[in-house]
């Protein structure tokens, strides 16, 4: 653990309830342990994941494209001296206007780049409370950044389209969410995203791609504890069980038995009692004839 400057470019007002107003610093798990104690942790820390979607080869090509403008402007310069002479070359106004359009362009691929990596970058803090998305959301969640968890309408996995530049979108293979495989760089290899959508209006999307095991683990377990599980999809709790159980000693036999028992699971049978009324009121439970098992037989009349 490790206490780090409370964001200090945001409103304290816009932080989790459980991070007092006055206090300057607040503690981030930097590193999510894969013991730590649950819901414990999440009440006393703030856990925040983040990742960029700009790939490392993507910055090399942009470098790249930089250097090849410089030689293209330095071949063109020495083309005009070996036709014109260095004096002309070394004009006071035609020096001038070379260095200008130099400085000018530097300036817009450095603006640029520093546009595309503030976009691209994306970090959230889990929370007991709910999730601190970051000004990555803004367009998604309008500018409401602290969604509780109770706001949370579903949870979904969507695939996203441009996991793989290289192959169409109609090309791409949908990932299994039961077998995880993990990329070299320690993230998981998935195409798919986990969308949340909000009650209260907005979405974000997050993209499993980028996440690797301690901080998807995290995420995972949050939405474990935290969120009524009615409100995941399908593939989100088979994602859930498979990232969970890869780190712990349960099984996979004990989570398809654990998720048997919650879809099969004998409920205590209640006979409906005398009076009650069914079909808005059309009929009348008078009294019970008789009961066995699950079943019961009523005499009942229509009102």
């Amino acid at each position: 653990m490790e206490e780090i400057p409370a964001l200090k470019n945001e409103p304290k007002d816009n932080l989790p309830d459980f991070v007092e107003k006055e206090a300057e610093t607040i503690v981030i798990a930097e590193k999510v342990d894969y013991d730590f104690m649950l819901p414990a942790d999440f009440s006393e820390h703030a856990y925040r994941l983040e990742y960029t979607l700009r790939s490392a080869a993507s910055g090399k090509v942009e470098n790249l494209t930089y250097i090849l403008m410089m030689i293209l402007l330095g071949s063109i310069e020495f083309k005009v001296i070996t036709k014109y002479g260095l004096d002309y070359a070394l004009e006071p106004k035609r020096l001038f206007t070379l260095l200008f359009v130099f400085a000018v362009f530097t300036a817009l691929f450095a603006f640029l780049k520093y546009v595309g990596k503030a976009n691209n970058h994306c970090n959230f803090l889990i929370t007991d409370g709910g999730i601190k998305f970051s000004d990555a959301w803004r367009f998604e969640l309008h500018k409401r950044y602290f969604r509780p968890w109770n706001d949370i309408h579903s949870v979904q996995m969507e695939e996203n389209i441009y996991h793989n530049k290289w192959v169409g979108p109609m090309f791409q293979k949908r990932s299994s969410v039961e077998q995880l495989k993990w990329s070299k760089d320690g993230r998981l290899d998935t195409n798919l995203m986990l969308q949340f959508d909000y009650k209260s209006g907005g979405n974000a999307s997050i993209v499993l791609s980028r996440l690797n095991r301690e901080q998807c683990r995290c995420l995972f377990l949050g939405l474990e504890n935290f969120v009524d599980q009615s409100k995941l999809s399908r593939e989100t709790i088979k994602l859930k069980h498979a990232i969970i159980a890869e780190t712990t000693n349960e099984s996979f036999t004990d989570i398809w038995m654990e998720d048997l028992e919650q879809r099969y699971a004998i409920t205590n049978f209640v006979p409906l009692s005398s009076g009650h009324r069914l079909r808005d009121g059309a009929f009348q439970v008078l009294s019970i004839l008789s009961t066995r098992g699950q079943t019961a037989v009523y005499l009942g009349r229509d009102t």
